[in-house]
């Protein structure tokens, strides 16, 4: 590491496909890398930037990319590009237009080598040749299939060149129908053994897969065609992924240092940043050969007899060298003191061996100085497998071969109990952490129809998932995103929900609308330590909803894409139901209202007004009913027209909205003219009082309007309590026949005038 005080810099790291195997390794050893130079590392988390959509899974990926648009110059100092994934399936051209939309941030090109950056890359073609010379010259193989990336891929074509240069010069023929183009993925490594052995009823004798990836894929689909795996078809791949060592059988393939590369695309991103010359750096693959290839163990030389303990030495040497094919070259030095004792009583007498307590303890000793993993415990089980199988083959002394045999089964057994241990901290961790996820849906599910989504009710869940921070941000509304479109970014967004270092933020409304550019680092930058944060868009289908940013451990990563998409698909839920339910009572309120004067009609009145008659009987209140009616209406719309006559309809309702202010009044429009009034808590002497009311308003309309008739209301009221006992249709009756007892009266009254 560079030793060199810099500044705190803000790194953003760009890459794809999170959940798989080969990302989820990479995250882990660009953070690692990024805490050994004290950095801030922001992971902007997309999906295929040119997916292929014969699959369906694959059809929404590119929603995932809008991630990548809030990458920005001002809170970022550089950037790391994943460009062996990035660029899976992109043409030179066509990745060099992506990442030109970020030229004006320093950048540094990690796993595949690209023209115009400082790139941090291995020689594929090389090491691709290699492996497949080894098939062909240590295990006999002349029928060689490939399973290669995109074709359009720089990795991809560097491999299927290696492949193609190494039976030119083992002089094997070149076959097309031996060639299938994949993807990377497990669906196209499934179509291709369709292919090759269900269709094509090809001899072929060995697979070589452009990735572990398909390579699984491959040994599966043909363990379930009853094909032996090395037996009658070997199998490589490419990366080591940590499930190629612990497959059965287990994969040979090609160990890209990812560490390494991490290391040095830091080193050239820092040296960029202060202004210091780079040079691009070729990293070295480095092949790990198993037994799906075939080499079940390896050997030393057979030098004759051992004397002493320079035989020993140099026996433990030989092997050791053989041994890097599938240990870490960081791990063969520590085991070699444990080794030479091995071999060395190949020349001792049983007398002067150690104890195997003895043994069994510089084991212990030099396993407890390796890292400790399910990587690193299953390639010692191998190791200690070829070692004892060696070793027997140089002795033919019972008593020995009885200490060595009982030696390395406790040893095996020690490993064995390792890798459940392993396995099972894997296992719970995996069960428990979807179990808290499941937890999270069915909050998320119960709170469904909730505008703001608590987050106290799923925050608990993913901080035990070791989630530390997590702001989700929304945009106004969601927004239709196709492929084919250019991604618009909104001016603000809105923090949802969110925590910072397992503390809830609090009065959360009070917090303004944020831009792109802030959200990125937002509640980040006062921590007293670098941070590690991810930023993953939110999405449902065709619609972006927002954004999140986590922070984690690297051990999680796997959750992000399960944890963001279920997060989408409750919040689109959660709008849909909002919708739904404001459509319905928007009908409810339609169905229910009058249209012309925004009352209720006769349906909202009867709706609410039983309620509320039952209501006040039940609360000992008491009230008043009235049945209005506007005195000469057809003669206005005889006269005048029926559009005068709706006028003076409105103008009848909105003396009733200025009488009868109190928000417990119910006041509909049962039809043409005829009103309903239904209020509680007045006595009956307010009968007077609004007829008088109306009488003065009518009188001012009149003089004001000037209109061709004279507008005047007539309105009967009945009083109830709770004591009495008429239904509210027996009181409508009532009031009905009040109201038209007065309009008789009205007219007597106005004959014997005239």
């Amino acid at each position: 590491m560079n030793d060199q005080v810099h500044p705190v810099y803000t790194i953003g790291f760009f890459t794809t496909g999170v959940e798989l195997e080969y990302s989820t390794i990479l995250f882990q050893a660009v953070s690692k890398i990024a805490k050994e130079y004290q950095v801030n590392l922001v992971n902007f988390l997309g999906g295929s930037l040119n997916p292929d959509f014969s699959f369906q899974q694959y059809k929404h990926q590119y929603q995932c990319n809008v991630a990548f648009d809030y990458a920005n110059q001002e809170v970022l100092d550089g950037i790391i590009l994943a460009s062996g994934v990035l660029s899976s399936f992109l043409s030179p051209t066509e990745y060099r237009r992506f990442y030109s939309k970020f030229k004006n941030i320093p950048t540094v090109s990690l796993g595949s080598f690209v023209n115009d950056m400082p790139s941090v890359y291995t020689d594929n073609k090389a090491v691709l040749k290699q492996l497949v010379s080894h098939l062909i010259t240590k295990h006999h193989k002349k029928n060689i299939a490939f399973l290669s990336g995109p074709s359009s891929n720089c990795d991809a074509l560097d491999r299927y060149l290696g492949y193609k240069e190494a039976l030119r010069e083992n002089n094997i023929p070149f076959r097309e129908d031996y060639i299938r183009i994949g993807d990377f993925t497990p669906d196209s490594a499934i179509e291709a053994v369709k292919v090759l052995f269900d269709q094509g009823n090809l001899p072929i004798d060995a697979v070589v897969c452009s990735n572990d990836s398909m390579a699984l894929t491959v040994l599966n689909e043909l363990q379930k065609r009853d094909i032996k795996v090395p037996e009658d078809v070997a199998i490589t791949g490419f990366d080591n992924i940590h499930t190629s060592a612990y497959c059965v059988p287990s994969l040979s393939t090609i160990e890209q240092p990812l560490e390494d590369f991490a290391r040095n695309a830091f080193q050239l991103l820092i040296n960029m940043l202060q202004g210091h010359p780079v040079q691009n750096r070729l990293i070295p693959c480095k092949l790990i050969l198993r037994e799906s290839c075939g080499c079940n163990f390896f050997s030393a030389p057979m030098l004759g007899p051992i004397l002493n303990i320079e035989g020993a030495k140099l026996l433990a040497e030989s092997l050791l060298t053989q041994s890097h094919y599938y240990l870490p070259n960081s791990t063969i030095p520590k085991l070699e003191e444990f080794v030479i004792q091995i071999y060395s009583l190949l020349f001792l007498s049983p007398a002067q061996f150690p104890t195997p307590a003895t043994c069994t303890n510089l084991f212990l000793k030099c396993k407890k100085a390796l890292s400790p993993s399910l990587a690193t415990t299953l390639n010692l089980k191998h190791f200690l497998a070829s070692l004892k199988k060696d070793w027997l083959l140089r002795c033919d002394d019972l008593s020995k071969i009885g200490f060595i045999t009982n030696l390395f089964e406790n040893l095996s057994d020690d490993l064995f109990n390792d890798s459940l241990k392993y396995y099972g901290h894997k296992t719970n961790r995996v069960t428990n952490n979807f179990a808290f996820i499941r937890q999270v849906l069915l909050s998320i599910t119960h709170n469904i129809t909730v505008q703001n989504l608590t987050l106290s009710s799923i925050a608990e869940n993913l901080m035990t998932c070791g989630i530390h921070t997590c702001l989700v941000y929304l945009y106004d509304e969601g927004i239709t995103h196709h492929l084919t479109d250019k991604w618009q970014m909104p001016e603000k967004l809105h923090l949802y929900m969110g925590y910072i270092d397992d503390k809830i933020i609090d009065n959360i409304h009070e917090v303004p609308p944020l831009t792109p550019k802030e959200i990125v680092t937002y509640g980040l930058t006062n921590k007293d330590h670098p941070y590690t944060s991810f930023i993953h868009s939110i999405f449902f289908g065709n619609e972006q909803l927002g954004v999140i940013v986590l922070e984690m451990p690297s051990d999680n990563y796997d959750l992000i894409e399960t944890l963001t998409l279920e997060l989408g698909c409750a919040l689109k839920l959660s709008s849909i139901f909002r919708i739904e339910k404001t459509t319905k009572n928007k009908l409810e309120t339609l169905s229910q209202t009058d249209e012309l004067t925004g009352l209720l009609n006769r349906r909202g009145f009867f709706t609410k007004a039983v309620a509320s008659y039952n209501l006040a009987k039940q609360q000992n209140r008491k009230g008043i009913l009235f049945y209005a009616d506007m005195d000469g209406l057809k003669v206005i719309n005889d006269t005048c027209g029926h559009s005068e006559g709706d006028v003076a309809i409105v103008a009848m309702s909105k003396i009733f909205k200025q009488i009868f202010k109190n928000p417990d009044t119910l006041i509909a429009r049962m039809g043409g003219d005829e009103f309903i009034i239904f209020c509680l808590d007045k006595e009956e002497s307010y009968i007077e009082y609004v007829t008088t009311q109306i009488e003065v308003i009518c009188k001012n309309f009149n003089i004001t309007y000037h209109k061709s008739y004279k507008f005047s209301i007539s309105i009967g009221g009945v009083p109830f309590n709770a004591n009495s006992s008429p239904s509210l249709e027996e009181l409508l009756k009532a009031a009905n026949k009040k109201l038209y007892g007065l309009k008789k009266l009205k007219k007597e009254l106005a004959t014997s005038s005239e």
